[in-house]
């Protein structure tokens, strides 16, 4: 009698779980779905959606266009949620007296996927295609933070003829890049097929600190950042960290640093380097060899320099003052 009774209470635990399960599954998912669908109401695009190629690209502008002054375009990191959010520190400084640009790539921001390859070259032709179709005509002005450096040296040794200059933001030397792995780590995969169903919504609910180390991380926690576009950037996060668009071009990063070392930099565009530094890094075994690889990158242009500044890797939310010199400085 008790060893039925037993049997019968392990029968119900083995079918409660997947019970709770499927449950949990289908209410996060429905969750997930009503509320992506309320925020693309609530926060709509702040800029302009323009076609390309097969899918929609979106393009924020703040400032006027002055005679002969060049556009500022900024270009984002890989994985960004939201460029437009993270470069709030540039661009609410710079608008003031420049055209300012936040070229958000597919997968990003509000921006749609694409079916096209996430190689550098297709990039540069999208966001090249994206600028004209807003109505912003060269020379640019460049300024890429991290792994869109690749794409700003790249689109520089494309067409030349339509950049005035570059400015990098922290971002590795293609020839160190192109030896760097090219897989996707399982966490970022993890976090993906979370957002997918909805749990990353549960995990933002339940312990919110746990989403905000992921997304915060290197950012100064947003410090300088508005509520607003604070906020966005957590939509963002909810809705397309982690994507396909951004694990496809973390599996082409070796390729695509690859391509941007073969082509190298103009010896005629300008071109500033700046490097995030951090009390003690000069005493880091690879320190000097780092610094001697971004001299000899910014070395291919006749104009380049090498700046540092202290912060994080997202530099421009530590120090936007010192970056808002460093570009001004080019464009004047």
């Amino acid at each position: 009698m008790e060893t039925k009774k037993r049997r019968t209470k392990k029968f119900y635990i083995r079918l409660g779980i997947p019970t709770v399960l499927v449950f949990l599954c289908v209410f996060c998912a429905v969750w997930n779905a009503i509320a992506t669908n309320s925020e693309k109401t609530t926060y709509p695009p702040e800029g302009q959606m323009v076609n390309v190629f097969d899918t929609k690209i979106h393009v924020f502008s703040v400032g006027e266009c002055s005679q002969g002054q060049p556009a500022i375009v900024l270009l984002s990191g890989l994985a960004t949620p939201s460029p437009t959010a993270d470069f709030y520190p540039l661009w609410s400084r710079l608008g003031d007296q420049y055209h300012v640009v936040v070229l958000e790539r597919p997968g990003y921001g509000w921006s749609h996927s694409t079916k096209r390859e996430r190689s550098a070259n297709n990039i540069v032709e999208e966001s090249r295609e994206a600028l004209q179709q807003a109505g912003f005509e060269p020379p640019y002005i460049l300024v890429a933070h991290s792994y869109g450096g690749m794409e700003a040296s790249l689109f520089a040794a494309t067409y030349p003829d339509e950049v005035h200059g570059v400015v990098l933001l922290d971002c590795t030397p293609p020839e160190q890049l192109k030896n760097y792995s090219s897989s996707v780590p399982l966490l970022n995969r993890v976090l993906s097929a979370f957002r997918s169903v909805g749990f990353l919504r549960l995990i933002g609910t339940i312990a919110p600190q746990t989403l905000e180390s992921q997304s915060l991380n290197q950012r100064n926690g947003f410090a300088l950042v508005s509520e607003h576009y604070r906020k966005l950037d957590k939509v963002f996060v909810m809705q397309a960290y982690q994507n396909s668009m951004v694990q496809s071009e973390q599996r082409m990063r070796q390729a695509n640093a690859q391509a941007v070392y073969d082509a190298g930099f103009p010896s005629h565009i300008p071109l500033s380097l700046i490097v995030a530094v951090q009390e003690g890094d000069e005493d880091h075994p690879q320190y000097q060899e780092y610094m001697d690889r971004q001299t000899a990158w910014a070395g291919q242009s006749a104009e380049g320099r090498v700046y540092t500044l202290i912060g994080g890797h997202y530099i421009h939310q530590y120090d936007p003052d010192g970056v808002f010199d460093i570009i001004t400085s080019m464009a004047r």
